[in-house]
């Protein structure tokens, strides 16, 4: 049986995520919606990471997942990808986001990500988490 879903990222999303990556921006966030991975949101950037970790904790729920990428506030591009599968979500859903991560990695550029999280818990999305 294979460990992949077959689940691909969308055009919208390889395009946002380069412009994500141009501009400088601090958060994508991406869900997978008839059967692609799709952008959700960007996070632009405030003044601080720590205040748009706020903005991030905003734009979960305790049942929806979702791949979070943060840039590194040290090195812009140098990005964390951040799985956030939360307990509540449904079975088919954590098995379809846990069998195409790797595959949308790879489609964004290995090359991109230094470190890659698993958070289950909208109480895991603060600054902090992410710093250590």
């Amino acid at each position: 049986m294979s460990a992949q879903s077959g689940i691909s990222a969308s055009e919208e999303l390889i395009n946002s995520f380069k412009e994500y990556v141009d501009e400088n921006h601090s958060i994508l966030l991406a869900t997978i919606r008839d059967e692609k991975v799709n952008i959700s949101d960007i996070i632009k950037g405030s003044s601080s990471l720590k205040d748009d970790f706020e903005e991030l904790k905003s734009l979960v729920t305790d049942s929806d997942p979702k791949y979070i990428i943060v840039k590194h506030d040290y090195n812009e591009k140098l990005y964390t990808f951040i799985s956030f599968v939360p307990d509540y979500a449904a079975v088919k859903d954590k098995m379809l986001y846990a069998s195409s991560k790797n595959t949308l990695i790879r489609s964004l550029g290995s090359e991109f990500f230094t470190n890659l999280l698993f958070w289950n818990s909208v109480d895991e999305v603060e600054y902090d988490n992410w710093k250590h």
